[in-house]
């Protein structure tokens, strides 16, 4: 029970943490959450569509980009392999992978650059080990955020952050910790939004 009830401020630190960093990086935006309401003002706050930045990333040894990925949705996942909920989101994510293949979403699931400095798992390792059934999954990229695209997207060195872009390009939203958010998840898939 202390595990999970830790598991979940974790959780909650983390998306706390996101839609701050979200709103200092992308042109002050007051929050990443379209279901969040003002403590103020009780109205509700968006999240402003941005282009994601096209920057590339290794698969396989080879570099690949963002922009290969064009005119999917995508959920771009930056993660590390010593953080639990980066394991219990991969544990989600593979629950739930035939409903995301479905609604044609592509995950690209990029450790971060260098494992944010901590020892760990390669990403096959951590695949491996949480979620073998998702080794050769489609629509599933697994590979290693480069440090452009870690500078780019995860400037705070977030060990567990998503961004889901649209089809047009558009980050939708940003979070973390996807085995808390999933219904946000899952609402991307269906509506691009």
């Amino acid at each position: 029970m202390r595990k999970k009830s830790i598991m979940i401020l974790l959780g909650l630190s983390i998306l706390i943490g996101v839609s701050g960093w979200v709103s200092w990086k992308f042109s002050g935006a007051p929050s990443t959450v379209r279901s969040q309401t003002s403590a103020r003002t009780q109205t509700p706050m968006q999240f402003h569509p941005v282009p994601a930045p096209d920057v590339s990333f290794e698969v396989a040894g080879k570099k690949t980009s963002i922009s290969q990925y064009a005119g999917h949705k995508i959920m771009l996942w930056l993660f590390s392999t010593w953080c639990g909920s980066c394991e219990a989101g991969l544990k989600a994510l593979a629950k739930h992978r035939q409903e995301l293949a479905q609604d044609g979403v592509t995950l690209i699931v990029l450790d971060n650059y260098k494992n944010d400095g901590y020892p760990g798992l390669t990403t096959d390792e951590f695949v491996q080990k949480v979620a073998p059934e998702l080794e050769n999954a489609s629509g599933w990229i697994f590979g290693t955020a480069s440090k452009t695209l870690a500078e780019t997207y995860n400037p705070k060195r977030f060990p567990d952050i998503y961004f889901l872009i649209d089809s047009k390009g558009l980050i939708q939203a940003v979070s973390g910790s996807p085995n808390v958010t999933m219904q946000k998840i899952l609402r991307f898939a269906k509506t691009g939004q």
